[in-house]
């Protein structure tokens, strides 16, 4: 077993206002951190979901989100192949607990919502991370895909408006908002 002890103060600074864009490392890996030396070490003996887990934190406190979102989702995966899909469930609740204003982990937690056919728990989960997240043009296209699954064309068409907003060059937004609005007769 393993903890996510850390995220906290990730957390904090994600959310400062000298946030850079998700998803974009913009410091240098320190080669000279003994625990990302070691764990890297490790890693290479047994790469399993918990040295991952363990270099995924130590990536982000170093303040390279795009690293350890690579890393958690490789800890995962092997999590969920050794011990299944709740045990994922429960890691992916736990990190966003610590770490609400993760995009990328709020839309796998969805996903997996939406893969078992939990789509009001998807649209919950996504409503939080937008409420964590307002800007994040990423998570209003996955709602409005979950609310166009539910059959809820009118919420689905106003969250993709929302992306194609906020991600003007988002082709696959754009192309869903055109599908969503002939199909759904706006257009002759």
């Amino acid at each position: 077993m393993f903890g996510v002890s850390g995220w906290v103060v990730v957390a904090q600074q994600q959310n400062s206002s000298s946030q850079q864009p998700p998803g974009k490392d913009t410091r240098p890996v320190p080669a000279n951190d003994p625990h990302l030396r070691d764990l890297v070490r490790r890693i290479r003996v047994d790469p399993s979901g918990e040295v991952r887990w363990l270099l995924a934190e130590r990536l982000a406190l170093l303040g390279l989100q795009r690293a350890a979102g690579r890393q958690l989702q490789r800890a995962l995966a092997d999590q969920a192949r050794q011990e299944g899909g709740d045990r994922v469930d429960n890691l992916l609740g736990s990190w966003l607990q610590r770490w609400p204003a993760d995009e990328q982990a709020r839309g796998a937690l969805a996903e997996r919502f939406a893969g078992r056919g939990d789509l009001p728990g998807a649209i919950r989960c996504l409503q939080d991370g937008i409420r964590h997240l307002p800007e994040a043009g990423g998570l209003w296209h996955r709602l409005g895909n979950v609310h166009d699954q539910a059959g809820r064309t009118g919420d689905a068409i106003q969250c993709l408006l929302r992306t194609a907003e906020l991600e003007p060059a988002n082709g696959t937004s754009r192309t869903e908002l055109d599908h969503l609005i002939s199909n759904a007769g706006f257009v002759s």
